[in-house]
C-alpha cells in the first residue's frame, strides 16, 4: 500500500476516533480533517479561526508516513499518530475560542482565566503546552484531571454557542 493510500484510508478512521474521544469528555463538534501540506515540519495544523467561519478544519500532513519511517515508528501506529495530532490541534481550537470569546460570555471568561492560570511563560509557549497536555489528556495517554475538566466545561460552552 502506498503512503498516499494509507493516508486516505486512515485519516477518516482517525477523525472518527478523535470525535469519539472528544465526545467522551463532553465535546460534541463537527470537524473537517483534510490531507494537506502543513507549515514547516508540523504533522498537523489547525486552520486558524476556521471554527468561526467555515467550520473547524484540520490539515494532516501527507508526509506523516515518511516521518514515521524516519523516526523508526511502526507504520501500524499511523492512525494513533493522526488521532493524537487531531486532539493536540483541538487544544488550539479551545485556546483560540476562549481567547476571542472570553469577553463576550461570562462562562468563557471564567474558563479562560482558569486556563491562563496554568501560564508559565509567553502566550505562544503556553498555548502549545496547553494543546499538548489537552491532547494527551483526552486521548487517555496521560492523566490530567484539570485538562479533562477544561474539556467538559468547553463542551458546555460549545452547546450554548454553536
Amino acid at each position: 500500500m502506498t503512503a498516499q493510500t494509507a493516508m486516505q484510508k486512515t485519516v477518516p478512521k482517525a477523525k472518527s476516533e478523535a470525535l469519539r474521544l472528544l465526545a467522551e469528555v463532553g465535546i460534541e463538534d463537527d470537524i473537517v480533517v483534510k490531507i494537506h501540506k502543513t507549515t514547516a515540519s508540523a504533522l498537523g495544523q489547525y486552520r486558524g479561526a476556521s471554527q468561526f467561519r467555515s467550520g473547524t478544519t484540520f490539515w494532516i500532513s501527507p508526509d506523516v508516513p515518511a516521518v514515521l519511517v524516519r523516526e523508526g515508528i511502526a507504520a501500524s501506529m499511523l492512525e494513533d499518530v493522526i488521532v493524537d495530532t487531531i486532539l493536540h490541534e483541538y487544544g488550539h481550537v479551545l485556546w483560540e475560542f476562549l481567547r476571542i470569546r472570553s469577553h463576550l460570555n461570562p462562562k468563557a471568561e471564567r474558563l479562560w482565566e482558569d486556563v491562563r492560570a496554568l501560564s508559565t511563560g509567553s502566550e505562544d509557549d503556553d498555548e502549545e503546552g496547553f494543546a499538548e497536555n489537552f491532547g494527551l489528556a483526552v486521548s487517555g495517554r496521560e492523566q490530567s484531571p484539570v485538562h479533562l475538566a477544561f474539556a467538559r466545561r468547553f463542551g458546555e460552552l460549545l452547546k450554548e454557542d454553536r
